[in-house]
Parts: C-alpha cells; structure tokens; sequence
C-alpha cells in the first residue's frame, strides 16, 4: 500500500497519455485520426480516473506530494486544447470535445491556485514549540 503521504502522486497517472498526445499534436507533420483518437481517449480515460480520485486526495492532510495535482492537470488541458483545434481544422471534432476543452483549464486552474494556497498555509504557519523536559 502507498504511504499516506505519497497517495496524491497517483495524479501524475493523467500526464503520460497527455504528453504523448501534446507531443503528437506538436511534433507531427502528417497526423493520423485514429492514432489522434486513440491517444485522445487515453489521455481523457486516465484524466477522468483522475477526477473520480481527486475528492478523496484533496481530503488528506498536506504533504509536499500535492505538487501531483498540477502538472498532469496543465498538460491534459493543453494537450486537449491543441488536439480539439487540430480536429476542428479537419472538420472531424466531435462537439463534447469543446466543453471539455472549455472546462480543463478552469480545472487545472483551481488545482493549481488549491496547491499554492495549501503550500503558502504549510510554508507560514509556525511549527509547534517542543516541550523541553525540566531536570530536577
């Protein structure tokens, strides 16, 4: 079992299949659709899974390991932003694929300014005083 602490890296799982696919979309001269569609859905498969787990993590208490809820989130929404203008220009996007795109920044958005403010708390707040022992 993943330690307490370390459970919020189970986010980085979104971010493969997102790089993969901004990397595709970037670097491809001549793109295939279905090899397009085939990343696309790993990519929103593995950032919905993410999703579904993330009211449970958001819930544990601080560690350094929520730096996990950024990244993957940033590169799921680029990586959609940029695969949606690509199928648009094609005329082959699907039309749930804009409200997607439309909602992940706001997503990765809000995990970010979460995580700042959660770091900013642990980074400001006094550690308690140890209590020394008296000799008598």
């Amino acid at each position: 079992p993943l330690p307490l602490p370390a459970k919020p890296t189970l986010m980085i799982y979104a971010a493969p299949a997102s790089l993969l696919l901004a990397g595709y979309m970037s670097s491809a001269n001549s793109k295939s659709l279905p090899m397009v569609y085939f990343i696309l859905t790993l990519s929103l498969l593995f950032y919905a899974l993410s999703l579904l787990k993330l009211p449970t993590l958001l819930s544990l208490p601080f560690a350094p390991s929520y730096s996990s809820f950024t990244f993957p989130f940033v590169i799921s929404s680029t990586a959609a932003r940029s695969t949606y203008l690509f199928l648009s220009d094609t005329s082959q996007g699907p039309q749930w694929l804009s409200w997607i795109v439309k909602m992940q920044p706001w997503i990765a958005l809000a995990l970010c300014t979460y995580t700042l403010i959660r770091f900013a708390q642990f980074q400001f707040t006094p550690l308690p005083m140890a209590k020394t022992a008296t000799v008598k």
